[in-house]
């Protein structure tokens, strides 16, 4: 199933021409001297390489190097390097707002402050490198501190293979005679971490994410893959979707679930009923 779940991710990267990177090309220099009005332009379309990853995908990648600013075409704050694992925000006019955790000293937290030329380090690993002096909030815990690194970067700057709606939309075109089940998805959902959970909708189990901490540092579900009796019921999201064979129906507080076509109306409307008030108690 492994060994078919990388033939699958191959061809979605085949079959996805990305962009390449429009002036932040240059970002690849971490001297950070591009030209911020050359993003603007309409990028070359050309195919971009799988990214290859030791692990599990988990979420969005950088494709890089890339600058990260301080706003959309501003100032270079740092640059991350080719694969780094990142929070994102929904793409507003070509541009994500990406966030990730820096790794730093004990005896740094509450300085709030990095200095240019810093790597940028995550669980040890070397990822990026402050470009300019910057203030940047602090947290501490029994496992370590760490600093919040948050900034502007280009769409082209992030493999669109791994943004789980699109690979998630992949995937599921590749189901052949209705094959839903959990042993079939159990690929997908290794390589995005997704957390089991049996009892919050019972009889339904799911498997989900959550949304990305900038927007909301309590952040709620990003994707759900709704299971009941085995098989692929549904799935609920934040953000757009587009799986074949399925209906969107709206659900509270923005969220929309798509439910296969296939699925009982009693079960779409027992997790409707029930996420509902659930997610309508949620602070």
């Amino acid at each position: 199933m492994m060994k078919q779940y990388l033939v699958i991710m191959a061809v979605l990267l085949t079959l996805w021409g990305c962009d390449q990177h429009t002036g932040d090309q240059q970002a690849k220099q971490p001297s950070g001297a591009d030209s911020p009005k050359a993003e603007t332009k309409e990028p070359a379309k050309e195919a971009i390489k799988k990214p290859v990853i030791s692990g599990p995908v988990t979420g969005e990648r950088i494709n890089g190097p890339a600058n990260i600013r301080n706003k959309v075409n501003g100032e270079v704050l740092f640059s991350l390097d080719d694969k780094a694992l990142v929070t994102c925000t929904q793409a507003k006019d070509g541009w994500y707002q990406v966030g990730l955790n820096m790794d730093i000293a004990n005896d740094e937290y509450g300085k709030g402050k990095l200095k240019k030329g810093t790597p940028i380090k995550v669980k040890g690993k070397v990822v990026g490198q402050i470009l300019k002096d910057m203030e940047v909030s602090t947290s501490t815990n029994n496992e370590g501190s760490w600093a919040e690194l948050i900034g502007y970067t280009h769409k082209d700057n992030i493999y669109p293979s791994t943004i789980i709606e699109n690979a998630l939309a992949f995937y599921m075109s590749t189901a052949k005679d209705n094959k839903r089940t959990v042993a079939f998805m159990q690929p997908f959902i290794n390589d995005f971490e997704l957390t089991k959970d049996a009892e919050q909708f019972g009889p339904f189990l799911i498997y989900y994410n959550y949304e990305n901490w900038i927007d909301d540092p309590s952040a709620g579900y990003r994707v759900v893959l709704i299971f009941k009796d085995g098989r692929l019921a549904g799935v609920l999201h934040t953000r757009p979707l587009h799986l074949m064979g399925a209906t969107t129906i709206k659900a509270e507080r923005g969220y929309d679930v798509d439910f296969y076509n296939d699925t009982p109306k009693d079960d779409q409307t027992d997790f409707l009923n029930q996420f509902n008030q659930f997610i309508m108690s949620v602070d």
